[in-house]
């Protein structure tokens, strides 16, 4: 390892050469293996997020918990998501803009019952980084400029 940095000696698994390696990463077979490999770990989470995505969201926000060094005390009843947002009123469509995407009112408070609430992306998004005061002052805007859109 130079500079701090991963060589391609340290991908060698334990107790193989790097010749060993190298060729078996030539395989024809091996390859097709590893494709085949991770086609169906692909597959399988598409299907989990598909058929659960409240553990998925659970999941996720467990890691970026851990990440974050903020408290985490959710469970899977905790995630209720609606068939459409709560602030935009738009159906909730999976892997797109309109999907859920879990929210922490308060941010310093954590993961924790009471302080998440699952909407879309897109609202996500919006409230992210804004106070209510940027919000209001951003709808004033729309309104005027709507309707001064609709005079001309």
């Amino acid at each position: 390892m130079a500079n701090g940095k991963p060589g391609p000696r340290s991908m060698v698994p334990e107790g193989m050469t790097y010749y060993k390696f190298k060729k078996r990463q030539q395989d024809p077979t091996w390859l097709a293996q590893m494709e085949k490999n991770r086609l169906r770990a692909r597959e399988w989470q598409r299907l989990l997020r598909r058929d659960h995505p409240e553990q998925v969201m659970l999941n996720s926000a467990r890691q970026r918990a851990r990440e974050y060094g903020c408290e985490f005390d959710l469970t899977v009843e905790d995630i209720v998501i609606p068939e459409e947002c709560p602030i935009l009123r738009v159906p909730m469509v999976h892997g797109t803009l309109t999907g859920p995407s879990l929210d922490r009112v308060h941010p310093d408070r954590g993961y924790v019952r009471g302080n998440v609430a699952v909407m879309s992306r897109t609202a996500n998004r919006m409230k992210q980084n804004a106070t209510p005061e940027v919000l209001r002052r951003l709808a004033d805007f729309v309104e005027g400029f709507l309707a001064e859109c609709s005079n001309l």
